[in-house]
């Protein structure tokens, strides 16, 4: 007597195609609730970017959960780690700042590197629509909610001590991203082009040119000062604490922004060997398939765009504004103590 057995996959196999389905798919509720979310944001962290670890850890509530919006999956979470990293940034700069007495301002920049600095007075930034052109008012992404005085945020209210605070928040913003590449790559497979374009490449495009818009804002804002309010001028150039944090924020940032042009092509690379077609033109990182092609957003033609505003009137104002020399190792020859 002969029996017939159904199919059967060796044992090896459904190992290997039980981990394919986990890594690729989502579990929906995986993190849902605000515990499991902050376990995660930490635990990630903490393996990945001491900076990102500390800058949560400021929260000892763990109330940045809040700015995890974007669902309850892995990638839900991945998509809005940088917004936590960035808005809790915020917070801890106030700390910071707080700590060193009424009336400072904070700056985290890295866990060894911390400053505190007094804030002078300022000018509301949305003097600033009356030089600078239209078009470019509504072409820069995000003059509108930093500039224009349309918000009420720090930015607008405090000129470059809130432009600073953003810019160092957006800095950490890409750099999680940058720390987390190692973890990308536990997940999304090079075989999946459709996966490192949308959850990595992507994913954090818009934090790279705010290093741009950022050092316009404020190079902007000092040459209007320097010629209609010259005491506030004078103010925030004898600031050194601030002109400090500015300067190591701007070298850092810039070298995350050169390094992920190189992780991206890198990244690209392997697509590429996997068998992928790719197709990176202006504003879009396309994968072609048989059908068609699906793009993604890139921040190339911005970053162009936003270059092509800069004059050397912008360029001699930051220049101006820099410390020439100060770096992440000798920061504290630089740093005045912030009751002289």
């Amino acid at each position: 007597m002969t029996h017939s057995y159904p199919f059967r996959l060796p044992y090896f196999y459904w190992l290997v195609l039980c981990f394919f389905i986990l890594r690729t798919q989502p579990v929906s509720g995986q993190y849902d609730t605000d515990d499991k979310k902050a376990k995660f944001f930490l635990d990630l962290c903490k393996k990945y970017s001491p900076d990102a670890f500390e800058i949560l850890n400021s929260d000892t509530t763990h109330s940045f959960t809040q700015y995890a919006t974007d669902g309850s999956t892995t990638f839900s979470l991945l998509n809005d780690i940088g917004t936590v990293v960035h808005e809790t940034c915020h917070g801890y700069n106030f700390k910071l700042g707080f700590a060193d007495g009424w009336g400072h301002n904070g700056y985290f920049i890295s866990t060894t590197c911390k400053i505190a600095c007094p804030k002078g007075h300022f000018f509301n930034s949305s003097v600033l629509n009356t030089i600078v052109p239209g078009e470019a008012q509504k072409k820069i992404f995000r003059y509108k909610l930093y500039v224009s005085g349309e918000s009420k945020n720090s930015s607008t209210v405090e000129g470059v001590y809130g432009f600073t605070n953003e810019f160092t928040a957006y800095y950490h913003d890409v750099k999680i991203y940058m720390e987390l590449l190692p973890f990308y790559e536990t997940r999304c497979s090079y075989q999946d082009a459709t996966c490192w374009a949308d959850k990595y490449i992507s994913a954090f495009q818009s934090s790279l040119y705010a290093f741009y818009e950022f050092r316009l804002f404020i190079a902007w804002y000092l040459e209007y000062a320097e010629v209609h309010e010259k005491k506030i001028f004078d103010e925030l150039i004898n600031n050194q604490n601030l002109r400090v944090a500015f300067t190591l924020v701007e070298g850092q940032y810039k070298k995350l922004i050169d390094g992920y042009f190189l992780k991206r092509q890198q990244i690209t690379e392997k697509l590429i060997a996997a068998g992928n077609k790719i197709i990176i033109k202006k504003e879009f990182y396309s994968v072609a398939k048989e059908n068609g092609s699906t793009g993604y957003g890139i921040p190339d033609e911005t970053i162009v765009y936003l270059k092509s505003l800069y004059t050397p009137k912008e360029e001699t104002m930051l220049g101006r504004f820099r410390v020439n020399e100060v770096t992440l190792s000798n920061f504290k020859t630089f740093v005045k103590k912030t009751n002289e």
